[in-house]
């Protein structure tokens, strides 16, 4: 799974170095990295340095709620893109140096026409949807940040993409890439 800045996703965290990791963060600022597993068919039993990319999202953890059989529910809010600069330590869990990856973005004229064009064709994809979400439509209208806008529609839209497509969205530097 692919988080990006600026949504809320619940989480289902199963693997004992990301249990640990939340127990800490939770006990701390609640804030962690998140990043994806490149190939989460061959998830290997200690997740290492190359099983990840390297760009991913700094989050605040929420809610926590713990399951008998000792996994955990967890919502995250994805704050800023970050990008791994070194790796600290991989036990009990990876601690890493991140960077923050801002994204550009502007208010000129042609980021507003943009933004008009997306939101008018995601309301054509959205019409073509069996239960169109009455509630994603009108965050669209309503939404006047290109990042934010941008962010809604990866969750809302690319859910049926490969990873390796999400990530690349993620990657992205500016509102404005193609």
């Amino acid at each position: 799974m692919v988080i990006y800045p600026m949504t809320v996703i619940p989480l289902a965290v199963g693997q004992e170095q990301s249990i640990r990791l939340i127990d800490d963060a939770v006990l701390g600022e609640r804030m962690i990295g998140l990043v994806t597993l490149r190939n989460e068919q061959e998830r290997p039993p200690v997740i290492t340095a190359g099983d990840y990319y390297e760009v991913g999202t700094a989050a605040m953890v929420h809610r926590l709620l713990r399951l008998p059989d000792n996994t955990l529910r967890v919502a995250v809010q994805g704050l800023e893109k970050i990008e791994i600069v070194e790796v600290l330590q991989t036990e009990p869990y990876i601690r890493a140096r991140v960077r923050v990856l801002p994204d550009e973005s502007s208010d000129d004229l042609e980021t507003q026409a943009l933004m008009r064009n997306l939101v008018s064709l995601a309301q054509q994809i959205l019409q073509l949807l069996p239960n169109p979400s009455e509630e994603l439509q009108t965050q669209l209208l309503n939404e006047d940040d290109p990042r934010q806008l941008v962010y809604l529609l990866a969750v809302s839209l690319l859910f049926r993409s490969t990873v390796a497509e999400r990530q690349e969205v993620l990657a992205l530097g500016s509102v404005h890439a193609k």
